[in-house]
Order: structure tokens, then sequence, then C-alpha cells
């Protein structure tokens, strides 16, 4: 599911930054859990990428690179052994307010 940020920008919706958000908490210590969590977070964040690249110049530049720019943070974060589980959920309660408000 996507949302509009502008009449020609599609980024993946408010539910799916908080669904995302909310799995990775309670993903705790179960390691299939977590697993799945952070699969859906890489896919979210794939998403971004390509949603944002898509949009071409629809998206101000400046916009357009701090976009680009978390989403490596992201997904650079998730190549890690362990991955921050605390910066994802606020990058994507942040995404989500952020969305909400658009």
């Amino acid at each position: 599911m996507s949302t509009m940020v502008a009449d020609e920008v599609r980024l993946p919706s408010v539910e799916a930054f908080s669904r995302t958000a909310e799995a990775l908490l309670a993903a705790g210590g179960d390691p299939l859990a977590r697993r799945r969590a952070l699969s859906d977070q890489q896919a979210l964040w794939g998403q971004v990428v390509g949603d944002v690249a898509a949009a071409g110049t629809a998206i101000p530049g400046e916009l357009r690179e701090d976009l680009l720019k978390l989403a490596a943070v992201v997904l650079g974060d998730l190549e890690e052994v362990e991955p921050d589980i605390a910066l994802h959920v606020t990058v994507n309660r942040a995404m989500r307010d952020g969305l909400a408000d658009a």
C-alpha cells in the first residue's frame, strides 16, 4: 500500500511504516519473528528507494537526497550482524508521523 506525498510521488503508506516498526518491537527475542520483521524492513526501505527513484524530479532535490541518505542508513544498518532495532523503530515512526502530516 502506498501513500501520496505530492501529486505524482508515492511512498509506502503510513500504516506500512507503523506496522513494520511495531513488528520490530514485538519480535523481541524470538529469532524467527525478528528475521521476518527485519526482512519486512528491508523490503519497505527498498520500496522507498524505488519510489523515490521512480518519482524523478517530482520530489524536490533536497528532499530526494535526504530520503535516499536515510534509506542508505537504514539499509546499511540491516547489513550489520546485529541491526539497531531502536534506530529502525525511530526512523519508521518518524516517517509515519511525517507522512501522516503530509
